[in-house]
């Protein structure tokens, strides 16, 4: 059979398989023929039938059973009925730290769309980010937004990624992009952000900086990048002790409070201001000056990122860079039911959006005896 160019190569196929299924061409709850069968009876390409089964397998005619095939629902057009408007988001982390604004931002648009929203954990495990894709591919989702899992690593779940691509269902990344999977992206300009905060506190007058920051998460590795950058061009050498790097966040007591007291450890040579690489390390930080007898900003200046709530939520709130968060899933959102309503891949370098983060001055800062005085902006947000 030969394809109507005039119409999406894609639909025609999903018409006439729908329609064969209607005539009981196939039995119910058999196999469909397969990709290569398909292929070579429409005279198309294997991306074209994956995008054909994937609208059948969504829309409840079709399901897929990893390794098997693909077969005729018992009640075709009425399984999955639940997921055919479904999106979902895929996070290494599910708390109440910034996840929950992320959420809502998604969510906002997802409903106004018609679409549902569900959450799906990958709990900083590759093992868990493969099981994940694969339950969502199989469960027909329309689209992913996905965070990707110990991001400063190679991944070795590229093919899960591209296989979803290839079936139709597109994704959209927040934070950091996987190389060689094409899809949009969600950024902010980490780098930028270490730079600012580690300039302003030098401005300040600091020059034992301490920064504390995950090293297996590409937006904490970028931070870092800007914190070396701002250090380098003041003529600064980066000292190691000063550095503290962590891979999981799974001790026995919180990163940000054991890091702090190895880096007040350091005695007469510990910092005299700490940059963390998120708001939520910092404030299990201000537990460790705390117990030390140090009071923040007097003896230890502190800047966080993220310019959370929780951040705020301190007797000396904390100084900060902005993230997006609900405008960052809004966004992310908006970018998935795009794809999703046209039916066609999304550019990936044109929808991509790089945030600009700001430093949020507040009181954990404070300049070094003797330094200049500086006049600094306040923002009391």
């Amino acid at each position: 059979m030969t394809i109507d160019d005039r119409l999406p190569k894609y639909t025609k196929v999903k018409q006439v398989l729908m329609d064969d299924i209607h005539a009981g061409k196939y039995p119910v709850g058999g196999l469909i023929p397969s990709e290569a069968a398909l292929m070579q009876q429409f005279g198309i390409s294997r991306f074209t039938v994956r995008q054909a089964l994937a609208e059948l397998v969504n829309e409840g005619w079709l399901r897929r059973e990893q390794g098997r095939g693909t077969f005729i629902c018992p009640d075709p057009g009425a399984a999955k009925a639940s997921t055919r408007k479904t999106i979902a988001l895929l996070s290494p982390a599910i708390s109440t730290y910034i996840f929950p604004e992320i959420v809502l931002g998604i969510d906002e648009i997802a409903q106004k769309a018609g679409y549902q929203v569900i959450l799906a954990h990958s709990k900083n495990s590759f093992r868990q980010e493969a099981r994940a894709l694969t339950r969502l591919k199989e469960n027909g989702v329309r689209g992913v937004i996905v965070e990707p899992t110990k991001s400063a690593l190679a991944n070795p779940n590229l093919e899960l990624f591209q296989s979803l691509l290839e079936d139709g269902i597109p994704l959209v990344f927040l934070d950091c992009r996987l190389a060689g999977i094409h899809a949009p992206a969600i950024l902010l300009n980490d780098e930028e952000g270490g730079y600012l905060a580690t300039k302003y506190l030098l401005d300040l007058g600091h020059k034992r900086i301490g920064m504390v920051y995950k090293k297996v998460h590409q937006p904490a590795v970028n931070r870092f990048q800007g914190y070396k950058r701002a250090l380098s061009e003041a003529g600064i050498e980066i000292e190691p002790q000063l550095i503290r790097s962590f891979s999981e966040a799974e001790y026995s007591m919180p990163v940000g409070y054991l890091h702090t007291k190895e880096l007040l450890d350091l005695g007469p040579q510990r910092p005299s201001a700490i940059f963390y690489y998120n708001d939520e390390t910092a404030v299990d930080g201000y537990r460790a000056i705390w117990e030390a007898g140090l009071v923040v900003p007097n003896d230890l200046s502190v800047v966080g990122f993220d310019n959370s709530n929780l951040g705020q939520l301190q007797p000396i709130r904390l100084t900060s860079l902005t993230h997006p968060k609900q405008e960052a899933g809004r966004l992310a959102a908006q970018l998935l039911l795009r794809q999703i309503e046209q039916s066609e891949a999304s550019d990936n370098e044109r929808n991509t959006y790089n945030f600009q983060p700001e430093l949020i001055i507040r009181g954990s800062c404070r300049a070094v005896t003797g330094a200049a005085e500086l006049e600094v902006r306040r923002v009391e947000a």
